[in-house]
């Protein structure tokens, strides 16, 4: 049997939940257990341990930072919570797992990973999608020649969220270009091998906070190579991503940012989630797929690697870039942000919607 993975895991909500159904419902053999759970108050700790058979329950953080007995930690946390909590894993010496984005801007992305090359410390960015079979189907055919040279990338992921919701909250990190779009801007950077871009141009809708509530972005490369990505909170789109190049199409069915089916030139191939315990409840699309993530992450730890291969830590700062580009384009600003815009500030492409 393949060595014991122990894992740790910083917040409780809805994510969290998933990602630990997913983490109970992988083989036996593959000797992987969540051991502790830390909320900030200990009520939710202790009501998250029960649902989920976890043998400790800290009511802060730090707490279970410093337990010893954790060899992976995955935070869960909302978005501007990631980058403190994360510098004091990897000072710790934790490695880490943290959902997407990292953190809220390029600047605080770039301290974090030199901190963990720095500690000699395992860390990846939660860009689960790299992990499922059909992306990974999907960059060996793009490999081969089967569609010939990219020339387009298109990718929509819109879902409906009522008007509180965090992705409309500023103090929660919402947005969609930070909720919803990374998964559009890894997709576009891993198609086209972290290229750098010629233009970069975005149009967006904000709200009274300065959230953007939908955005459109035009990416052009020197190979006249375009990208088109739109995010969307107030409609459900169709959620998927079409390849174009010289020979043929390819599809990543919905949703794509967790895609079980790949459209080929030749036809359909289709991947299905793994099974998971019986009763296991998940909150989004496709979690059950979370148990690729953890696989991935357990074999990275076995080999004693410090990133990983699928999502390097490059790959998250080239994921940052484009994120940020695509809403400092239309004018959108976060607390932690170098960059601040006011109403004197000329030329943004952004219409702010009360």
């Amino acid at each position: 049997m393949a060595s014991a993975i122990r894992w740790g895991i910083l917040s409780t909500g809805k994510i969290s939940h998933d990602f630990v159904t997913a983490v109970r419902s992988l083989a036996p053999e593959e000797n992987q257990k969540v051991t502790a759970v830390a909320a900030r108050q200990l009520e939710k700790a202790q009501e998250f341990a029960k649902c989920h058979n976890i043998e400790k329950a800290y009511g802060s953080y730090p707490e279970l930072i410093a337990d010893g007995d954790i060899d992976v930690v995955y935070v869960g946390s909302v978005n501007p919570t990631h980058y403190e909590l994360v510098k004091q894993l990897l000072e710790a010496g934790r490695a880490v797992l943290c959902e997407k984005p990292l953190c809220i801007n390029v600047r605080q992305t770039q301290e974090l990973v030199a901190l963990a090359r720095e500690r000699d410390t395992f860390l990846m960015e939660a860009v689960w999608t790299r992990c499922f079979p059909s992306v990974r189907r999907m960059m060996e055919e793009l490999k081969a020649g089967t569609i010939g040279e990219v020339k387009h990338i298109a990718a929509t992921f819109g879902i409906y969220t009522p008007e509180n919701n965090r992705v409309r909250t500023k103090a929660t990190g919402g947005g969609t270009a930070l909720d919803l779009g990374v998964y559009c801007a890894q997709l576009t950077n891993l198609v086209m091998d972290n290229q750098s871009w010629s233009r970069l141009r975005t149009l967006g809708h904000l709200n009274n906070e300065g959230c953007d509530l939908s955005l459109s972005t035009s990416v052009t490369y020197p190979g006249r190579e375009l990208a088109t990505l739109v995010t969307h909170c107030e409609v459900a789109m169709e959620c998927a991503a079409v390849i174009t190049g010289t020979k043929g199409i390819m599809k990543l069915l919905p949703p794509f940012h967790a895609p079980t089916d790949l459209v080929l030139p030749s036809g359909t191939v289709s991947y299905p989630v793994p099974p998971s315990f019986p009763g296991a409840q998940y909150n989004f699309e496709n979690s059950a797929g979370l148990q690729y993530e953890a696989l991935h992450v357990a074999e990275c730890l076995r080999k004693g690697l410090k990133e990983s291969p699928l999502m390097s830590l490059y790959d998250t700062i080239r994921t940052a870039e484009m994120v940020e580009a695509m809403r400092k384009s239309a004018g959108v600003e976060y607390p932690e942000d170098d960059f601040h815009f006011d109403s004197s500030t000329p030329s943004f492409n952004q219409d702010c919607c009360m």
